[in-house]
């Protein structure tokens, strides 16, 4: 009985949670059964991981490991894993030039976006110390055919001279053609020349394609014959202003070389990133921490290596410390461009990621940001992939094509859309880092290197985090949604019992199977993402094969919801009202008769703001498993902990519940609710009453506390018909209904209800206001209004809001005005409310307000919902239509568009779709597998991963089933959707899906199927 108690208090005091894990633990030459006390952790490798690189076009994920490993080990490969089996790296140094080397740094070096000729390049270290060899090494993907390049030289002789052999690569990155290297200068002294001193630069290697490879250095500088790397050390005036003196190149340790390189194939350039402090002239010295690198043919037909600055000196105002990648005058002259990647968006704009900013990696390392880069569509141009004006977008090629010349054309880090997140990672504070970025599609996934004392134990500030970025009406990247949601569990390394659990070294993630690699802050233990039904062992001891599936919650949702899983609703920390005035986050889902109430985290903060404090969001703690309490105790077992966290709920009636939503209210009226709908009806959870409750006063903390444990479902008799579609922002509720009647076999309307304190006075009929009606036309008989024509359209389908405030507003005032889009069997349709004296859609009272247009005139297709993305600030959606190809009225095909929108500068005017990307189903428009997809019922994405439940004529009218593909279909290799059906065991089991959704800081990806839930985690 003691024991028992001893567990529950530790649950329960230090809000420590359940494992919310499924992972599987990939084999390599490490122990997956080790014998406690010596090894109680189980690897994947002996040794630690030094480098990884994936490819996309493949699946294969190629990892390098540090000095000490079994020889052939040293590269390891493993290709994608489809579940069929358990996962194990193939070890592929089996050339004597391989084995047993440390592999510093691993790039691709092949035919891109194809696994035909791919090779890797590398840089080895045979004795692990600072010093690597100074060579390039070229090695085929299976590792039996290596070739050494001979010595690199660094940058100093005089023209129509070679260098003198390096001292050492700092960094390395490759394409099909060339690898390129970072040298440091000579002499090879260790630990005393690191790069950027003097005659440092970029080599360049050429590589060979055929079986035997011979990479060789090459000049790379124009009008030198001489073998040498292009220049880079503080005397080169791409990183410095006219006039100025030169900059230092900072290196904050002998084994951190304070240089990064990012190729970039699209455009056709290698950006180079770097520390830099600048000499110190208040007015006149400065620097630039980003080189734009490419490679052009001198007179003669050569390959040589050029750099131009990132923006020219006139664009750059003097003593403003805030354009992320440049400064002049001032006194802080500090740079810090610590990592780089690329991003090329579904809308076809180009942006370079930056971790960093304006001053030492002491002071900005948690910075990252988007700063929009001029795309031409030729590499000849030498601006091609250099900063662009921020203020000139080409709409019509979906581009940014001016670069920045002057004041005011540069991004700063107080531009909304250039802070990726919103602000940094949870709990990340200006000394804390990253560890690892990846760019996928319009989104960017990160995982903290935190340097600041921990405030939780554990930290809850590991893992991997992910925001995505949301667009404008004509394509431009406006914000992105924040950091509230990790991409896998925070337990994801089960066993792991040192202060690092939960964070990630590297990782990966696929978009072709949805899942994610990851490496643990040891660098040990390599783990895969997979799908589960949910578990609990009872017994969690090593030594085991691999982690034992562990997930209570899907467990126990499966047990709640055997009937079915119809509808979810997630309620992360970015919630408006509920994340900054209560600690709870939660989410509910819904079934047969049946809502389910989950307590999905708790935010750190003791008071209140629980979302931000100091403009960095609060921690999220997790529930988690500590392998040190035997036997395991399921938390909702638990008679204390259990009740917090996991609450059933029921309708009077017996109807599948298919929508959910919850009021959004912030603190200072007791007007928020839950809804449910379904056929019969709307429901709402209120208190006695019928009474709302204020998240000021009554913070939602634990279900077995207000306003859960004194609410309950009542239905709203005033609602007609079956509720199709509930949507709020908290401003007010939009209600859609179909209705039935024998005069109108059909009628959709959509009502607009202003909250109010009581289920009674919010649902009166004079507070409920018809906004959109299926068939009809609302005619202003004073002829000033045009008319509000929804004649045409027979039934409305879908909806979803679009923030249309002042963009450049603070905090949430883009989303004060907004307006609706709807999906009818007649197109799109937008409200075009008043935005001047009022407030968009918010303040219509009928539909002659509401300014119904078509979205494109011309397009009368049949849309039969309209997906979104949970962000409290909405501009992004993605439109489902049904296509009837054959014209045989079987409506077995389909489509997704995205559509977004703002409000103009001021908010008086909605901009909504001036920009459909006309390739959202895959970047190439030649694919013609591509131009519609089999009927599909759902879409979500997180901006990388694409998930659609689709309905295929071979598989029978009563089956639904899981498809993924990315968007950018070339660079993965992907041709054919039909071949993107998820086939794995456990998901053909269940016949019908009905949703997918990331759930808050759990880590955990969920579906909903006719017998419960499925979780990729």
């Amino acid at each position: 009985m003691k024991r028992w108690l001893l567990k529950t208090v530790y649950f329960f005091v230090s809000v420590l949670f359940w494992t919310t894990h499924a992972v599987v633990i990939v084999s390599g030459d490490g122990s997956l059964t080790p014998t406690p006390p010596a090894a109680p952790i189980p690897t994947t490798f002996s040794v630690a991981v030094k480098s990884k690189v994936f490819d996309r076009a493949t699946g294969a994920l190629y990892v390098g490991l540090l000095a000490g490993a079994n020889p052939i080990n040293a590269l390891s490969k493993i290709n994608r894993f489809n579940g069929s089996a358990s996962p194990a790296f193939t070890p592929i140094a089996t050339n004597p030039l391989l084995a047993g080397q440390q592999i510093d740094y691993l790039a691709l070096a092949g035919e891109e976006n194809s696994d035909v000729n791919t090779t890797l390049a590398l840089v080895t270290n045979p004795t692990g110390n600072f010093q690597s060899q100074p060579v390039v090494t070229q090695s085929s993907t299976d590792g039996k055919t290596v070739v050494l390049s001979v010595p690199l030289l660094d940058a100093s002789g005089a023209v129509g001279t070679s260098g003198t052999i390096t001292s050492g690569i700092a960094q390395i990155a490759a394409n099909s053609l060339f690898i390129f290297a970072a040298v440091r200068p000579a002499p090879m002294v260790p630990n005393t020349f690191p790069f950027g001193a003097p005659n440092s630069g970029i080599a360049l290697i050429t590589t060979d394609q055929t079986t035997t490879f011979s990479p060789l250095q090459i000049a790379a500088v124009d009008g030198d014959t001489g073998i040498k790397a292009q220049k880079l050390d503080s005397t080169i005036s791409q990183i410095t202003f006219a006039g100025s003196n030169p900059p230092g190149i900072v290196v904050p340790s002998v084994a951190n070389n304070s240089v990064t390189l990012n190729w970039n194939s699209k455009l056709q350039r290698l950006f180079i990133g770097l520390q830099l402090s600048g000499a110190g002239n208040p007015v006149s010295d400065g620097a630039k921490s980003v080189i734009v690198a490419s490679i052009i043919e001198d007179a003669h037909g050569n390959n040589k290596l050029t750099f131009n600055p990132i923006a020219p000196d006139s664009a750059f105002a003097v003593a403003v410390p805030n354009y992320i990648v440049g400064v002049i005058g001032g006194t802080n002259q500090n740079l810090s461009a610590i990592d780089l990647r690329v991003m090329h968006t579904s809308t076809g704009a180009s942006y370079l990621i930056v971790h960093g900013g304006n001053g030492t990696v002491g002071t900005i390392a948690n910075g990252l940001y988007a700063l929009p880069l001029v795309d031409v569509g030729d590499p000849t141009n030498v601006t091609q992939g250099t900063l662009a004006n921020k203020n000139a977008f080409n709409a019509a090629t979906g581009r940014f094509e001016t670069p920045a010349a002057a004041n005011g054309d540069l991004v700063t880090t107080a531009d909304t859309f250039a802070q990726v997140g919103g602000s940094p990672l949870p709990g990340l504070q200006i000394n804390d880092s990253l560890f690892d970025i990846v760019v996928v599609g319009d989104t960017v996934f990160a995982t903290p290197n935190v340097l600041t004392p921990p405030t939780t134990t554990p930290d809850f500030r590991g893992g991997i985090f992910y925001s995505q970025a949301l667009f404008d009406d004509v394509g431009k990247i406006v914000s992105w949604t924040p950091w509230t949601k990790r991409a896998i569990p925070f337990d994801a390394f089960p066993y792991a019992l040192n202060p690092n659990k939960g964070f990630v070294f590297l990782f990966d993630v696929d978009a072709v199977n949805a899942k994610l690699w990851a490496i643990d802050f040891d660098g040990r233990t390599v783990i895969t993402t997979a799908w589960d039904t949910g578990s609990f062992a009872t017994k969690q001891v090593p030594p085991a094969p691999i982690a034992p599936s562990q997930n209570p919650l899907v467990l126990q949702l499966n047990d709640a919801l055997s009937k079915g899983c119809f509808s979810v609703l997630d309620l992360d920390q970015s919630t408006p009202g509920l994340g900054m005035s209560a600690p709870g986050r939660y989410a509910l889902f819904g079934g047969l008769t049946k809502i389910v109430f989950v307590r999905t985290s708790l935010s750190t903060a003791m008071v209140p703001p629980f979302d931000i404090v100091g403009g960095i969001p609060v921690t999220q703690s997790v529930l988690f498993t500590d392998p040190t309490i035997q036997p395991p105790v399921n938390p909702f077992e638990d008679p204390i902990l259990g009740p917090q966290l996991f609450l059933e709920t029921t309708l009077p009636s017996g109807c599948a519940v298919k929508v959910l939503e919850y009021s959004r209210r912030v603190a200072g009226t007791a007007d928020n609710y839950f809804f449910a709908g379904t056929d019969d009806g709307l429901y709402v959870f209120a208190g006695p009453g019928g009474t709302g409750f204020d998240v000021g006063t009554t913070p939602p903390n634990a279900l077995n506390g207000a306003p859960f444990s004194t609410g309950q479902w009542q239905k709203v008799a005033a609602i007609q018909g079956a509720v199709i579609d509930i949507k709020t922002s908290g401003n007010t509720l939009y209600v859609l209904t179909l209705q039935t009647s024998a005069n109108a076999p059909i009628t959709s309307i959509i009502y607009k209800i202003p909250f109010d304190t009581t289920i009674a006075a919010m649902f009166t009929p004079g507070n409920m206001f018809n906004i959109a009606e299926s068939g009809v036309d609302a005619v202003d008989p004073m002829n000033i209004l045009p008319d509000s024509d929804l004649g045409a359209a027979t039934i409305i389908l879908g909806m979803q809001i679009i923030a249309t405030g002042d963009p450049t507003g603070v905090g949430l005032a883009p989303a004060a005005k907004e307006q609706l889009v709807i999906a009818t069997n007649q197109g799109l349709f937008e409200s075009n409310t008043d935005q001047t004296a009022n407030n968009g859609i918010i303040d219509a009272m009928n539909q002659l307000d509401a300014q119904w247009l078509p979205v494109d005139p011309n397009d009368t297709t049949m849309y039969y919902n309209i997906m979104g993305i949970d962000t409290p600030i909405r501009h992004t959606i993605w439109p489902i239509s049904i296509l009837d190809l054959q014209g045989l009225r079987t409506f077995v095909r389909g489509g997704i568009k995205q559509l977004s929108g703002i409000g103009n500068p001021g908010g008086t005017m909605p901009m909504i779709g001036g920009f459909v990307p006309p390739n959202f189903h895959s970047i190439d428009p030649t694919n013609q597998f591509f131009n519609t997809f089999d009927a599909t019922t759902n879409f979500w994405s997180d901006g990388a991963r694409r998930f659609l439940i689709v309905f295929r004529q071979q598989d029978g009218s009563t089956i639904r089933r899981l498809l993924v593909t990315p968007y950018d279909t070339i660079e993965w290799a992907v041709s054919d959707p039909r071949a993107d059906v998820l086939v794995e065991p456990l998901l053909t089991n269940n016949d019908l899906f009905f949703w997918v959704k990331q759930i808050g800081a759990t880590g955990i990806l969920m579906a909903g199927t006719e017998s419960g839930i499925i979780a990729l985690e």
